[in-house]
């Protein structure tokens, strides 16, 4: 019997506050299926990230600066439909 591994979760945390986003990395990091593909601290990286590589799960802030998770989130789900977003 061939057992397929399935890929791994790509994870892209975007919140302003660093303690944070190291708090849900290290989380995130122990589970074999999960990787965090990365970490952006306004909405305007978030997009940029998504335009080089496109994560699976994004886990968004709602209230950060330059551009806001809202307003990133309605972007991201225009350009990259197969990203999900959960603020």
């Amino acid at each position: 019997v061939e057992v397929l591994k399935m890929d791994s979760i790509k994870i892209l945390i975007v919140d302003d506050q660093p303690i944070v986003c190291e708090g849900l990395r290290a989380i995130l990091q122990l589970e074999a299926d999960f990787e965090v593909a990365g970490i952006c601290h306004n909405g305007q990286e978030a997009i940029d990230f998504c335009n080089g590589m496109i994560p699976d799960i994004i886990l968004m802030d709602a209230r950060m600066p330059v551009i806001n998770g809202i307003t990133a989130t309605k972007e991201i789900n225009l350009k990259f439909p197969q990203t999900k977003v959960l603020i």
